[in-house]
């Protein structure tokens, strides 16, 4: 489980790596390179985390300390996966409102024909939905990217409440197994 959702990240940081790579300048314009520049930080604190967080688990014997640590950390990442993701969503928005804008009117005949035939016939809405795919792609990326270090959170804490030895059970002297009779029976 652990290790799955460690190959899970990686997998889906260099998905995103590769989407971001994809991006043309125009993608990436002054508006948008400031959140597009914090990439390299975020794949750059995940990885240590998840070599952190496998290290942990498999040594066994965690603290509440360790854990809450980590947990804290992936809260930290998944609050900055927040924030880029709500940036990315006002880019797609903008370049929402270059396609209808570019458009006009044409939006239902421009739709209906190919992608050959759109980018011939109006190349900055072409281009709009183009980068309206990529901008979606990464944003879903970055939810799936979200989720497993969710996942990663949820199974430390798991193993730190599996290592826990079970509380002792105490039964009240005066416990009774059978429960109250019932008011409404006859």
């Amino acid at each position: 489980m652990e290790n799955t959702n460690t190959e899970r990240l990686h997998t889906l940081l260099q998905e995103l790596q590769q989407s971001l790579q994809s991006l043309t300048p125009a993608e990436m314009n002054a508006n948008n390179q400031a959140v597009f520049q914090t990439f390299p930080a975020l794949q750059q604190a995940i990885g240590p985390l998840t070599v952190e967080v496998n290290q942990m688990q498999s040594n066994g014997n965690l603290t509440s300390e360790q854990v809450d640590q980590a947990r804290q950390n992936i809260t930290t990442i998944r609050t900055a996966i927040q924030t880029i993701t709500g940036q990315i969503e006002q880019a797609e928005g903008a370049v929402v409102t270059n396609y209808r804008s570019a458009l006009g009117p044409h939006k239902e005949q421009f739709e209906s024909v190919s992608d050959s035939e759109q980018q011939t016939m109006n190349a900055g809405a072409y281009y709009s939905v183009q980068a309206y795919r990529e901008y979606e792609n990464i944003i879903q990326l970055l939810h799936e990217i979200n989720a497993e270090l969710m996942d990663m959170s949820q199974s430390l804490e798991h193993q730190l409440l599996d290592e826990q030895p079970d509380p002792p059970v105490i039964l009240d002297q005066n416990f009774e197994s059978d429960p109250a009779p019932s008011r409404l029976s006859p």
